[in-house]
């Protein structure tokens, strides 16, 4: 399996993906990266659940006050065809930083309220829960994408 690594903060990291439950929002964690001192350490869960922020965003695209990223955010290649996996982003209190991290390595997009995707924060959908503003995004690096399926659906792709 190919590694996924990345650079938060001082940490070396190697990602992992695996999904919530409820509701089926991907879960990214960063682990020390092999070789490092911190080596299968966990440094980070990069992202937070929200499931009532998730009804949220379902009702605004029934309802088409925001344009479906499924639409707009997928990918069509020989390893991963169709939309990639959304979840919420934790950039506040020690994971400040982790969006742009994620966006400078490649991991995730956010998308607008027309579904084009963006990498700009002001641009992208945030939701909040009356605590914290967390963005949607979706996950585009594809050796992620494809973890959170298989994890999904507990089979090998």
């Amino acid at each position: 399996m190919n590694k996924v690594k990345m650079t938060f903060k001082d940490w070396d990291c190697e990602l992992v993906v695996r999904p919530y439950m409820d509701p089926p929002l991907a879960c990214i964690q960063l682990n020390g990266a092999e070789g490092t001192d911190y080596e299968h350490e966990p440094i980070a869960i990069a992202t937070c659940n929200l499931p009532q922020q998730w009804d949220d965003f379902c009702d605004a695209v029934r309802s088409h006050d925001i344009a479906s990223p499924s639409m707009n955010i997928t990918r069509d290649t020989k390893e991963f065809r169709g939309p990639l996996p959304l979840t919420f982003i934790k950039d506040y209190s020690e994971n400040e930083g982790m969006l742009n991290a994620l966006f400078a390595h490649d991991i995730c997009v956010g998308f607008n309220p027309d579904g084009e995707e963006t990498k700009d924060p002001d641009d992208m959908l945030w939701f909040h829960n009356g605590f914290i503003s967390a963005p949607l995004v979706a996950i585009c690096n594809l050796t992620l994408a494809k973890q959170y399926r298989e994890a999904f659906s507990g089979r090998k792709l």
